[in-house]
């Protein structure tokens, strides 16, 4: 009988091992998954200012019309950078990491 005790609690440890293993390594790939989502997004908040203050410089300059940029806005490709958009950015911003872990591998 102690023979079968020691190989079940050997074999409870490597259980438990294994679990703790693998949820160090998910808890990793969740966080490289937001890092790089949020590398992803602080990018294009960037280029949109850019899109943004390079739109607003031809308008000043009066090689493109005012109307354009209202179009270009309506169209959704350029918009004024807010403070909203900068807190879904950050860390910490909406959504817990987790749900925000699971959307990027879906």
């Amino acid at each position: 009988m102690p023979g079968n005790e020691r190989k079940i609690t050997s074999l409870l440890f490597q259980q438990q091992l294994v679990a703790s293993v693998y949820g160090v390594i998910r808890l990793y790939t969740d966080f490289v998954a937001l890092y790089e989502d949020q590398k992803v997004k602080q990018e294009t908040a960037a280029l949109a200012e850019k899109l943004f203050s390079d739109t607003k410089a031809q308008v000043d300059e009066g090689t493109l019309a005012p109307v354009e940029m209202d179009a270009r806005q309506r169209a959704g490709l350029l918009h004024a950078p807010g403070p909203d958009q900068c807190a879904r950015a950050a860390p910490g911003g909406r959504g817990h990491p987790q749900e925000r872990a699971d959307q990027a591998r879906e």
